[in-house]
């Protein structure tokens, strides 16, 4: 692993801003992810669309709950 993908993990959380970072595919950035999950270097906090990444798992679930408040409720938005 570089330590430029290290670097990405920790300053962007979603797997989609990991792969916009190093110009990876995420195809690629996915299967990192998980084996670097499954040595507990990085954690998960949230799942699917909501799902961050950080170094401790206190931080991959704020930023995770971060997210999750961001979206828009689309029920709210009015229609023209």
């Amino acid at each position: 692993m570089s330590r430029t993908f290290r670097v990405a993990c920790v300053q962007t959380n979603s797997a989609r801003d990991i792969a916009a970072k190093t110009k990876l595919p995420k195809s690629r950035v996915s299967a990192v992810v998980r084996e670097l999950k499954k040595a507990k270097r990085i954690y998960q906090g949230g799942d699917r669309r909501f799902a961050r990444y950080a170094a401790d798992a206190k931080t991959a679930e704020q930023a995770s709950q971060r997210a999750r408040k961001q979206v828009t409720n689309p029920r709210k938005m009015k229609r023209s």
